[in-house]
């Protein structure tokens, strides 16, 4: 039941299609600095489909010298998830544009500490429970990673607001507040 389903050292992680508006690239350029600053041996593990406009990925990795610290290991089954995200030492989401970011609540609901763009509706879904970052700084991103992988008070501290947060997102909350919505239409309509 522990077996570990990432990497047997620390990682940070990212979960999605490797797409460019997800900003994959300069998550790679942010890791890279953060490896070079700090000396960490952690990996940066990247799950995800990659799809049309993923180009430079590999590039990246390879001109950055980061083969043996960058693992591709594709799209995942929705069962696995959970366990990737509890190994994973923070949850990276760097994304350009995002119309909700259900992985971040997935990071945030297995505990996993979150770090993730300041834009679109990402700052209202964490609402305080993330470190937010502007997701074109490279040097943001990197010092994001630095403070959650350095700092086991910030760490703990993100954990719990994560899970915290992550309980107000549930499914039957949202079927009650759609039936509601409905209603409140309908009845309207009625008048």
């Amino acid at each position: 039941m522990r077996r570990r389903p990432g990497p047997d050292r620390p990682f940070f992680l990212y979960v999605g299609k490797l797409h460019a508006n997800k900003n994959i690239v300069r998550l790679i350029e942010a890791f890279h600095m953060f490896v070079a600053e700090t000396g960490s041996d952690m990996l940066l593990v990247l799950a995800g489909r990659q799809v049309w406009g993923c180009e430079g990925i590999m590039e990246t990795i390879v001109r950055l010298q980061l083969t043996d610290r960058v693992r591709l290991i594709g799209h995942r089954p929705q069962a696995e998830l959970p366990a990737l995200y509890s190994a994973a030492a923070a949850f990276v989401f760097p994304t350009l544009w995002e119309g909700f970011g259900l992985p971040v609540v997935e990071a945030m609901a297995c505990g996993t500490p979150v770090i993730t763009s300041d834009i679109a509706c990402l700052p209202e879904i964490t609402d305080g429970a993330a470190l937010l970052i502007d997701p074109e700084s490279i040097v943001d991103l990197a010092a994001a990673m630095h403070r959650v992988h350095s700092d086991s008070a910030l760490h703990s501290d993100l954990r719990a607001r994560g899970l915290a947060r992550a309980g107000c997102f549930d499914w039957n909350h949202t079927a009650r507040a759609t039936r509601d919505a409905y209603r409140r239409v309908h009845d309207a309509r009625a008048r």
